[in-house]
C-alpha cells in the first residue's frame, strides 16, 4: 500500500514522532488515527493519486480527517 516495508514505516514513525514531539494531545478530543496509521494514510495519498474521500473510507475517517492529517504530516515525512 505504502511501497515501503514495515521496518522502513516503522522508521518514519519514529522520526516523525520525534520531530513532532508527541501526536495525541494532552487535552481535548484524542485523533481518530493513530500516529502509525496516519503516516501510512499519508504514504498512500503520496504515492497514489487517490481521492481524500477515497482514503478516508480505507482507514476509516473522513475527509476532512484526511485533510487535516495530510496537511500536517507530508513536510516531516519529506523532511524525514
Amino acid at each position: 500500500m505504502t511501497g515501503l516495508r514495515g521496518d522502513q514505516v516503522a522508521e518514519l514513525v519514529t522520526v516523525v514522532f520525534a520531530l513532532l514531539g508527541g501526536w495525541q494531545p494532552a487535552k481535548g478530543r484524542r485523533r481518530v488515527l493513530g500516529l502509525y496509521r496516519a503516516v501510512v494514510l499519508t504514504l498512500y495519498l503520496m504515492r497514489r493519486n487517490e481521492s481524500q474521500a477515497v482514503a478516508g473510507e480505507l482507514f476509516g475517517c473522513s475527509q476532512s480527517t484526511v485533510s487535516r492529517i495530510t496537511r500536517r504530516l507530508r513536510p516531516l515525512l519529506r523532511q524525514a
